[in-house]
């Protein structure tokens, strides 16, 4: 769940959608679009010419890959955030 509710809002809703247990506190589960970026460290965004499309290049693409496997909320999310997520995956 992605979104631009505050963490606590979030963690609610994502729970009352079972989307994330109840008190599933697991480390990475629920994050701000902060963390969820200084988790993910260092990246580029690459542009295309020819498709006219944005990719992702991350410093250390495994941090990524293991944030990817955990977190199933990000709050206070921005528009960055986002395409951080989607282009990653």
């Amino acid at each position: 769940m992605i979104t631009g509710d505050h963490k606590d809002t979030a963690k609610y809703v994502a729970e009352r959608c079972g989307i994330i247990l109840p008190n599933e506190m697991a480390p990475n589960r629920v994050m701000t679009g902060e963390e969820f970026r200084d988790a993910v460290g260092a990246y580029n965004r690459i542009y295309d010419n020819e498709t006219k499309e944005y990719s992702i290049e991350f410093a250390e693409p495994k941090l990524f890959e293991e944030i990817k496997k955990k977190v199933k909320v990000i709050a206070r999310c921005t528009p960055e955030d986002k395409f951080i997520l989607v282009a990653g995956i």
